[in-house]
């Protein structure tokens, strides 16, 4: 039976992949929710652990997808990688996926 929680909840599959690569254990997704403008960033590092989704401009997606931890590092981009976040959450924009 689902939960109020799992009914609020937007699901992956109103997500359209853009873009995915794997390699070295990291898994890069680029995503978009149609009738948006909004381009999700996804990933997922199994050597390391660190799993996180972030929003990304536009504009700036393209340089999201192939260099993710430089760009969520990054000043302009507003928000820090978990690593350097401390714990989860602790940046705006970004959200732990696991």
């Amino acid at each position: 039976m689902l939960s109020s929680a799992d009914l609020s909840t937007p699901m992956e599959t109103d997500l359209i992949e853009l873009a995915e690569r794997q390699g070295h254990g990291v898994k890069v997704r680029l995503l978009w929710r149609p009738g948006t403008d909004e381009v999700l960033l996804e990933v997922n590092d199994d050597q390391t652990g660190s799993n996180f989704e972030v929003q990304v401009p536009g504009d700036r997606a393209l340089d999201a997808f192939e260099h993710p931890f430089v760009y969520v590092s990054s000043p302009g981009a507003g928000v820090v990688a978990p690593d350097a976040a401390g714990a989860a959450g602790a940046a705006p924009g970004l959200r732990r996926t696991s």
